[in-house]
């Protein structure tokens, strides 16, 4: 490693997201300047599965189970369950750098889409599970958007979670829809994707219980309409009418908490997850510590469960001869093709 990234290994704290396999995770992240430009994902039911496919490839790339999502003018929610410790963050790198993509493509334009980084709270407990699970589904009919969350023409799982169905992706080839577009600026995108299925996992609750969770499914989307049966909606075609281009005055934002429980031992919970976060960072900083004292000798120097390196640190390693591919694996990253 040289020497601007041992000073920075020494110099900056360690990453402070612990990552759990097999734990449920709610994540988000806005827009840059609250941009609705995910309306564009709302034009056609053909851009929402490019959506959805965006995330069912990083899903199944980097063994992410996804259980429930909506996608907003300005900003998306996912219900996810990784299976490795790097899950979470390979998921949403892939999901945000696509969909930017797609973005700039659709819309004609340049620049960056989402801002950096992404909120995520650990949900500890099924109770917690279960009312993100509501919060996450009623996002367009508890904002005033449409009556049903269904209606939402932008990404949502509404149909697929009551009836269990698998969701609708698209893939699509972005270097032949580029080339197309050159030769005829009006070309469909149709013919240029490619569909696959993207299955839904259970909460934590009713895993290998598919029957009664469509069931509480129905129940809970039914209650959420019925508790906004009163309201006036705006509905799509005003939503619609802002444009994708458009920047809100003023955007709602509360920080994330790291994690969340709501059961009976909720207090227990919580404090388990701190104390065990904390001395999870602390082992972090003393791996980073041992990698910049020993440099190539540390072999043996690990991240905790949960824990990753940071990016700085990982690609640095992935240049030294010998410890590279042993690293590279550790960080999550497939091996380098032979030169």
């Amino acid at each position: 490693m040289g020497c601007r990234t041992l000073r920075r290994a020494t110099t900056r704290a360690a990453r402070r997201r612990r990552c759990v396999p097999g734990r449920v995770y709610h994540v988000s992240s806005r827009t840059l300047f609250g941009e609705y430009t995910q309306q564009l994902m709302a034009q056609s039911p053909d851009h929402a599965a490019l959506f959805w496919g965006a995330v069912g490839r990083a899903a199944l790339r980097y063994r992410v189970d996804l259980i429930a999502g909506v996608a907003l003018s300005n900003h998306f929610h996912l219900v996810v369950r990784p299976w490795t410790a790097t899950g979470l963050s390979q998921l949403m790198q892939y999901v945000k750098a696509r969909t930017a993509e797609l973005v700039n493509l659709l819309g004609r334009r340049r620049g960056a889409v989402w801002t950096a980084g992404f909120a995520s709270t650990a949900l500890l407990d099924d109770a917690a599970e279960a009312i993100i699970f509501r919060y996450v589904t009623a996002h367009g009919t508890k904002d005033g958007l449409v009556a049903r969350p269904e209606a939402w023409a932008g990404p949502q799982l509404i149909d697929a979670l009551r009836t269990g169905a698998p969701v609708r992706a698209l893939i699509l080839d972005f270097d032949a829809f580029r080339a197309a577009r050159r030769r005829d600026p009006r070309c469909p995108i149709g013919p240029y994707t490619s569909a696959f299925s993207v299955r839904l996992a259970p909460l934590t609750a009713f895993v290998g219980r598919s029957a009664a969770y469509r069931a509480w499914c129905n129940t809970q989307i039914d209650d959420l309409i019925d508790a906004h049966a009163h309201r006036q909606f705006l509905g799509m075609p005003a939503v619609l009418a802002k444009g994708w281009q458009h920047r809100p005055e003023t955007l709602k934002y509360s920080a994330p908490k790291p994690f969340m429980a709501a059961g009976p031992d909720r207090a227990r919970l919580i404090a388990e997850a701190t104390a065990a976060h904390r001395a999870g960072v602390e082992a972090s900083c003393a791996a980073i510590a041992a990698l910049v004292e020993n440099g190539r000798r540390a072999a043996a120097a690990q991240q905790p469960e949960g824990y990753q390196w940071t990016p700085f640190v990982a690609h640095a390693l992935c240049d030294a001869v010998g410890l590279g591919p042993l690293l590279r694996a550790r960080a999550g990253h497939p091996p380098r093709a032979a030169a």
